[in-house]
This record gives C-alpha cells, structure tokens and sequence, in this order.
C-alpha cells in the first residue's frame, strides 16, 4: 500500500541500476534537432540482463524484509525527447516525450512493478535531480539550463508530454493474479525533485520558482490518487519554512558523521516534531573531503547506517532509506562483488561476473534462514537485519 504516516518504512536506494545513471531505463537523454550539441545516444544497456538483475535484487531485499525501493526516472532528464525548440522557446517541440523503453507494451517501469508486486515491495519513484545541478557532479553543459527551462517556462510541456505518459503507464498496469488491482498498490510514492534545494542554492532557479512548479506537478499526481513529495539535502532549508508544505509528507537525506553529532545537517538527528510526517530517504556516512575520497569504510558505513536508522525510529520519523543498492560506482555501495573487490570506487560497469552469479544466488535456498546472497553483503545488512520496528509501525 502507499505511505502511511503511522508506520516506519526501512528501505534501499537502487537510484539507477548499477552504473547507467541517466540511461537504466530509458535513453540517455537526445535532442532530435541537437539544439544543444548532445548527441544521438546508445540505447539503454541490453547486457544488464534487466528482468533477471530486478528479480534477483528484489528477491534479495523481501529476504531483508526490505518494503520500499528508490528508484529514479528522469535523471539527467532520461528517456526525454524533444525536437525544433532552443532554450529560449516557450514549449519544446512537436516531437517532446518519453522514449519507448518508458511506455511502450513492455517498459522498463513494468518490469519493475512487476517485480515489486511479486516481492511485496513498493516503488517511491525519483524524477528529477536536483543534486545534479551541483558543480562537483559534473553536469553536462546544457542540463543547467534545461532544467531551468522545464521548471520555469516549459511546466505543461512537462506535464502533458513527460509526467501524463508516466502516470498512465503505471495506471493501465494490472496484477496478472488479481487483474482489478493495479501496481499502483505498489507505488509507495512520487519524490518529484531529488535535493531541490540545490535547484534554488545553487542558482539555477529561484526557490519560489520550484515551490510552484513542485506545486503543479504534486497537484497532477494527486489527481490520479497517488503521493508525492520532494526531497532536501539541507535540514535549513527544510527547518521552518512552509512553502512545501502541500506535499504529502517531507524527505530529508541525512549522511552521518559520528565526529560531528552537534552538526545540523551531518550530525545526530532532531526529532521531528513537524506535523506532518518525515522520511530519511537517503542514509550514509558522511565521508571527509581529504582523507576518505574515493574509498569505502564497511565499518563507518555499517555503524552510520544503524545510527540513522535508530535515530529516526526513536525521534518521529516515517521511515530510512540507505544509500546505495549497488555493487560498483559509489562510496556508499551495499553491495559487494563476490571477488576481486577493493575498498576503491569502481566507476566502470558491473562486470558480467557479478550479474551472472547473483542472479544464479537468487535460485538459492533460504530454508532453514539461509541466506544465498552472503558473499553479496556488506557489513550494513548486519544491522539491517538486527533493526526492530516495533509491531505497531511494521508496513
């Protein structure tokens, strides 16, 4: 069922499968006239083995008792077309919309509701990412302005051509076992915008400018019965203002840093005492700048974990999400490959090696507790596996 503000949610973020940010589900995105000089991209990887890779990690987190995925759609404004427009232009084109691997007969978004239906997992869909903006991201050159673009000038283009074939997607799904029910069921939530705050810190847009927009889009998902949000990274962003407060609940993204328990955005968790309810939708270590760039701590990242996590069950939180389901690419990864893995980050693609062995690991046994997927854990499943909610807020 979709979020409940009664219970505490204890989930995982896949964010984008693997190593394809910006193409796991759709194409990267193109600009049929190249506009603004991106070229014609590849499809999205066809070696992921995308329907297999899904069930194995799904089956993997319902063994956890994992109840709620992250799973971004629209980073770096994936699957999206558009031709005839510049930046300047007050729509985007005939040709503006998402890619067949989005809505066509068998999208990848199915394959995933699918999946969750099967596993009794729900989806809290990401679309657009704020965070990217950030010079330290690397944005490609014209994704800043774009972004401004969609958020300012072009909001019934994103709502006609980009959200409206989304949700119909996910609507016109129906459970093979029980046709009247649809993966909706399944759809915990809409996060509309990951960190936008960093939209507004950043420059790109004004924080009025992405309250209104957030606004519409919220208003649009509300209307085909389905929750939404938007997250932040700042807690003083979120801390005292109101201008978001239409949303259906808030999500802060708390990376902890045991020697800075007094820091507001890095140290220990404020009880929440807003009344509405909160989520931690992202949970980490927060690695120093210097000393700790580019390698993985299990230890700091398995003790960082379980503090959040007990944290926001003790101090009025809905929820904790971990950062990330992922075997390479990320410091915060909580998955590892079965050989020849290293405490450095490996930005290039999962090799085959790992795909093929957790995929024949979901085939295992867990009778009797056994869990087939050992070799795959980090140290933060320890704690994951050992974290009590209480009877009256399990989902």
């Amino acid at each position: 069922m979709p979020f409940d503000p009664t219970k505490f949610y204890l989930g995982v973020n896949i964010a984008w499968l693997n190593h394809a940010y910006g193409h796991d589900l759709g194409h990267a995105f193109h600009d049929l006239a190249n506009t603004f000089g991106f070229p014609w991209p590849a499809d999205p990887p066809q070696d992921l083995k995308f329907e297999e890779i899904v069930g194995a990690y799904f089956n993997h987190l319902e063994l956890r008792k994992i109840k709620v995925v992250r799973w971004w759609l629209l980073e770096w404004l994936e699957g999206m077309t558009f031709s005839g427009t510049s930046s300047m232009s007050p729509n985007l084109g005939d040709h503006f919309g998402l890619d067949r691997y989005l809505t066509s007969v068998e999208p990848r978004v199915k394959i995933i509701m699918r999946a969750a239906h099967q596993h009794g997992i729900q989806i809290y869909w990401c679309l657009l990412d704020a965070a990217a903006l950030l010079k330290t991201n690397s944005p490609p050159a014209w994704y800043i302005p774009l972004f401004r673009f969609l958020v300012s000038s072009a909001r019934a283009n994103f709502k006609a051509d980009i959200l409206t074939p989304f949700l119909d997607t996910l609507l016109s799904m129906n459970t093979s076992v029980h046709p009247s029910v649809p993966y909706t069921q399944n759809v915990f939530a809409i996060d509309i915008a990951n960190e936008a705050d960093w939209s507004w810190l950043n420059g790109t847009v004004s924080r009025n400018d992405m309250a209104s927009f957030v606004s519409e889009v919220h208003q649009q998902i509300a209307l085909r019965g389905l929750k939404s949000t938007v997250s932040f990274a700042n807690y003083s962003q979120l801390e005292g203002h109101n201008d978001f407060n239409f949303v259906d609940f808030y999500d802060y993204h708390r990376y902890y840093d045991p020697d800075r328990p007094n820091s507001k955005d890095h140290g220990d968790l404020p009880v929440w005492v807003n009344g509405k309810a909160c989520i931690i939708g992202e949970v980490g270590h927060q690695y120093g700048k210097k000393k700790d760039k580019g390698k993985l701590d299990e230890v700091k990242q398995a003790s960082s974990c379980r503090t959040v996590m007990q944290q926001a069950l003790g101090r009025n939180y809905a929820g904790a999400l971990l950062w990330r389901y992922a075997p390479v690419g990320d410091v915060h990864r909580l998955l590892r490959r079965a050989s020849g893995d290293t405490a450095q980050v490996v930005n290039s693609p999962a090799p085959s090696t790992f795909l093929n062995g957790f995929i024949l690991a979901s085939g295992g046994s867990t009778a009797g507790g056994l869990n087939p997927y050992q070799a795959y854990e980090r140290q933060v499943w320890d704690g994951v596996k050992n974290f009590v909610i209480p009877p009256g807020r399990i989902p």
